[in-house]
């Protein structure tokens, strides 16, 4: 093999370590997104239990825990290790997550 037929074969080799690289990211960003829904779902309807028993809407998650309407072991922090934060709006309560920027009233906001 000459010089060049190797510098072809690693070139083509990093382009396609490279195209897996982006979808296996990708494929990442999409299941800590669809996560964050589920758990958002999920601490959605423990606060809402909370505030149709306590007459408020819960302070944090923390809260939810210790008053016993979610387990101590769960998840209670979203995929990007931030605290989802409960919106009381009419009769429901909303858990929502800041997303991938940690920054809430941005576009990436996930919500139930």
């Amino acid at each position: 093999m000459t010089l060049i037929e190797i510098l072809v074969v690693i070139t083509i080799m990093a382009l396609v370590a490279g195209a897996v690289g982006a979808s296996v990211f990708g494929a990442l960003r999409d299941a800590k997104a669809k996560r964050a829904r589920t758990d958002a779902s999920s601490l959605s309807a423990a606060a809402l239990r909370f505030r149709l028993d306590h007459a408020r809407c819960p302070t944090s998650t923390d809260e939810l825990v210790e008053a016993g309407y979610l387990q101590r072991h769960g998840r209670s922090a979203d995929p990007w290790d931030g605290d989802f934060v409960h919106e009381c709006e009419a009769d429901d309560v909303i858990a929502v997550s800041a997303g991938p920027d940690g920054v809430f009233g941005t576009e990436d906001d996930v919500r139930p």
